[in-house]
């Protein structure tokens, strides 16, 4: 990200509200006795998420293999050192037949002696010393579990991204769900106040009782609205909880509310954005990391076409003696070599498995370019999406907006005009409704423009804090 004008994507993606945690902190919903606790930020539910992720937990055991394969085929460059002892007892020694005529030159040309070989104890002991003077192999190893760790380090990115991102939309449809109750309770303390008054108005005789039934039979509609918009909010408020490792909790205290949701432009290019997806979002460097690996494998394999060349040392003692153990005994029963040598291995004939293998891995070479460059075109499409959702959401809710500020300028002239006796109780209903109606469509509209900026999060690979670090 610190090559695609990250401060241009943090102005861009970072929003003006600060009621989620993304850019600060903000007052509470509106829905209800909610604050018997220190409500959470995003933030802090992302962190607690994370923490308990068995997903994330899983990738970072991943990155520590792959790191530790990396330090093995390093090993390759080192030099390496063997020791070996020996112990052999002779119950019967060996035995070698010889012409006769070595210890007597008079004996018949066709006699033989037997000459013991071995004493009843042999012992013997070494040190061998190997480093590679050139192999091809060693460094395409190397290579290659450089970039499996990479992938694993990718792997890792990728399953935190996966839950920040589940955490966000639990968390935007908490907002909702908190947003629709609080709905609720207004729309039916307003319907309440109204029926409180008509009520009045009947006692002194300047309301019908009709007045009073149309307002308790809205009252009764609203009320298991209330109820169930009360029971979503429950049920998202658990799914947070266990989204954190959390035992399931119906009253969770969250930070934020829809209504400090501003929605701001997307003005940056889709060639910008695509250049900050390939260099960030994992699923794309996961796809160019294979295609890195599978080329590294190619030639990892074309190098068993080429010699080996190894220094090799050794030290060696070895002893014999009859009688009981003593482990080498004296000098006089001892026997040293050292020797050093280069050795050169070439392969020449395997049974045409090289060139199978060769061929394997060039289509395989074949297969991941072809689906690194699938993945480059459906981000490509999905990022072209992404944007023309957001400008939809934002102009949308732009237009509901307004559509709450005309609905409460109504229901207030409404209200002061049946006060008044100039409009009946069905066109105060009606106004309440259209109100209603209003701030869910309101709600809703800042919940969509969250949802896509969420996936637009996701399509590039970063998350707000990210974003933050990188400004």
């Amino acid at each position: 990200m610190s090559r695609v004008a990250p401060l241009l994507l943090a102005v861009l993606l970072l929003p003006s509200w600060t009621g989620t945690g993304w850019g600060g902190s903000a007052g509470v919903g509106t829905a209800g006795p909610l604050a018997a606790q220190d409500p959470l930020t995003l933030a802090e539910i992302r962190g607690e998420a994370l923490a308990e992720s068995p997903s994330v937990r899983d990738a970072r055991l991943g990155v520590a293999s792959a790191r530790a394969r990396v330090t093995e085929a390093r090993s390759g460059l080192l030099p390496r050192v063997d020791a070996a002892f020996d112990y052999t007892r002779n119950l019967t020694a060996p035995s070698a037949f010889l012409p006769e005529l070595l210890v007597d030159p008079e004996a018949d040309p066709g006699a033989l002696i037997r000459v013991p070989l071995g004493a009843d104890n042999v012992w013997s002991s070494a040190i061998v010393l190997r480093q590679a003077l050139f192999d091809a192999r060693v460094g395409a190893g190397l290579r290659a579990a450089s970039r499996v760790a990479s992938l694993a380090e990718e792997e890792l990115r990728r399953a935190e991204l996966e839950v920040s991102v589940r955490v966000r939309v639990l968390h935007n449809d908490f907002l909702l769900a908190r947003e629709r109750q609080a709905v609720a309770e207004r729309s039916l303390e307003r319907v309440r106040q109204a029926l409180a008054e008509v009520r009045a108005l009947e006692a002194q005789g300047l309301a019908s009782e009709l007045d009073v039934l149309r307002l308790e039979v809205e009252e009764a509609n609203l009320e298991p609205q209330r109820d169930r918009a009360r029971n979503d909010r429950r049920e998202a408020s658990r799914a947070l909880s266990l989204a954190m490792g959390r035992d399931p909790d119906p009253e969770l205290a969250v930070e934020g509310s829809l209504e400090d949701v501003r929605p701001e432009p997307v003005d940056a290019e889709l060639s910008v954005l695509r250049a900050q997806a390939l260099e960030s979002r994992p699923e794309l460097r996961q796809a160019d990391l294979r295609r890195e690996l599978a080329g590294i494998e190619l030639r990892a394999e074309q190098a068993e076409w080429l010699p080996r060349v190894s220094l090799v040392g050794a030290w060696e003692v070895a002893a014999q003696q009859d009688g009981s153990l003593d482990p080498f005994g004296s000098g006089m029963e001892r026997g040293y070599g050292r020797t050093v040598g280069v050795q050169v291995t070439l392969p020449l004939f395997t049974g045409f498995s090289r060139s199978a293998r060769r061929d394997r891995f060039r289509a395989e070479l074949g297969s991941t370019e072809v689906r690194f460059e699938a993945v480059v075109r459906e981000t490509e499409a999905a990022l072209e999406a992404v944007l023309e959702r957001l400008e939809e959401a934002r102009t949308g809710f732009r237009a509901r907006e307004r559509a709450v500020e005309q609905a409460e300028r109504s229901w207030s002239l409404v209200r002061r005009q049946a006060e008044e006796g100039q409009v009946g109780r069905l066109e105060l209903l009606d106004a309440e409704l259209a109100l209603r109606t209003s701030e869910l469509n309101r709600a809703e509209a800042a919940h969509g423009w969250l949802v896509a900026r969420t996936e637009l999060l996701r399509l590039l690979g970063v998350d707000a804090e990210d974003l933050e670090v990188g400004r």
